[in-house]
């Protein structure tokens, strides 16, 4: 094989290994994600993790501006521990799921991280 075929060779196989390396493992924060969902402008939707098919770990949602819509996390596919979302205007709300997504308690927070309100829910049934 010539000089030139081999450095053609060489340079697909780099590009290869390369591409195969940035679709196992993203690191964003210090955590690493293995998945990852994009909107059609090319803007991420979604990132996170799954286990025996079922997300798992940390998550994390964006609007298609770019911006956090909400992040927490999943064990065997349903939420646990503490949620946070944004709206639009950018106003915080958190959400604790506990007892295997029975209970939640919600509160939402002002411009100034006051927060605005708190309420304990009930969920009777819940399909993420």
């Amino acid at each position: 094989m010539n000089d030139r075929k081999m450095k053609l060779l060489a340079s697909f196989f780099l590009l290869f290994s390369i591409s195969l390396a940035a679709q196992t493992d993203t690191i964003i924060d210090g955590k690493k994600f293995s998945h990852i969902d994009y909107y059609d402008n090319g803007k991420v939707k979604s990132i996170g993790n799954y286990k025996d098919n079922k997300k798992d770990g940390s998550w994390k949602y964006f609007y298609k501006s770019g911006k956090v819509l909400e992040y927490g996390s999943y064990t065997s596919g349903k939420r646990i521990g503490t949620w946070v979302n944004f709206d639009k205007e950018r106003n915080k709300q958190t959400i604790k799921y506990k007892k295997k997504n029975i209970n939640a308690e919600t509160e939402e927070y002002d411009e100034e991280g006051n927060i605005r309100f708190s309420v304990m829910i009930k969920i009777i049934s819940v399909d993420f």
